[in-house]
């Protein structure tokens, strides 16, 4: 495997890779569904150590993965080559990077055909589970990864990687970094609240954020769905459900979303987006077998 850096100022974190069949269960992520935590702690921190454990157990630590590029993230221009094992019914590669200066940004091949020459132009993904707020301290660069020019390479709090301001609620295609004037802007940025998805019990928030278990979502008492949530240990892998069952009754719920939201008007330092922006693919995969 062949990967390399196409833009001009974006890094990419670890990598996380795994061979399978063309049964894989669940997906690495669906356009339109919620992320799962192991995709977030990737998307946000560059932490491939959940995603690994995660798939390691049914798919056995011969076909699972991670790379590291040894000086640190992949620069731009740069490139990074290894090898993977795909014998038998082994056929298909999925793998997943993060870019170090967004929110929750990632590029993915998503189980796809394992062939000699095989080509892949990776477009950036939003992971969904984090306001792209473009703050110095939201996003996965530290202070000293920025480039000297950027106003984050001397903000005091660049090194916080503050991953408390929900996103949208669903993976979707990356809309790129924006000019980003102050509060207001970034506002168009975050999570929904309740109010705006006029949401009166959690059904009805979970529904609008993209949830489809048809059992689930007909649960209009709070305290059954709660309850629901807790005994299904797959629900429990999105960080939607962590504040919901955190946060034990939907009022409380919807008061803690918007203190999230209003958290995010303390900052006031912003990644620029002629430094970080992109409107092509981000990296190139070529395989040779």
């Amino acid at each position: 495997v062949h990967m390399t850096n196409l833009t001009p100022r974006q890094e990419f974190s670890d990598i996380f890779v795994m061979t399978h069949s063309d049964k894989l269960y669940p997906p690495l992520f669906e356009y339109g569904k919620p992320a799962f935590d192991d995709l977030a702690a990737l998307a946000q921190d560059g932490d491939t150590d959940e995603l690994v454990w995660y798939y390691d157990g049914p798919y056995g630590e011969d076909h699972v993965y991670w790379v590291s590029e040894e000086r640190g993230p992949i620069r731009p221009g740069e490139s990074i080559s290894f090898g993977i094992d795909a014998s038998g019914s082994y056929d298909q590669l999925t793998l997943a990077t993060s870019f170090i200066f967004s929110n929750d940004g990632f590029v993915a091949i998503n189980g796809e055909e394992i062939y000699d020459g095989a080509e892949f132009w990776l477009w950036g993904i939003d992971a969904g589970v984090e306001a792209n707020t473009q703050l110095c301290w939201t996003v996965q660069a530290s202070g000293n990864q920025f480039p000297y020019q950027a106003d984050c390479y001397n903000d005091r709090d660049a090194n916080l990687n503050d991953n408390s301001i929900l996103g949208v609620g669903y993976v979707h295609v990356h809309s790129g970094i924006h000019d980003l004037d102050g509060k207001a802007d970034a506002k168009d940025f975050l999570s929904f609240s309740c109010d705006d998805l006029n949401a009166n019990n959690f059904a009805e928030y979970f529904y609008e954020i993209g949830f489809d278990d048809d059992y689930l979502l007909r649960l209009d008492d709070d305290r059954e769905f709660l309850d629901y949530l807790e005994d299904n240990d797959d629900l429990q892998r999105y960080p939607i459900v962590d504040l919901a069952l955190d946060s034990g009754d939907f009022f409380a719920f919807c008061d803690e979303l918007d203190d999230i939201i209003n958290f995010a008007n303390k900052a006031r330092t912003f990644i620029e987006p002629y430094l970080f922006d992109f409107r092509t693919p981000m990296m190139k995969v070529e395989l040779e077998c």
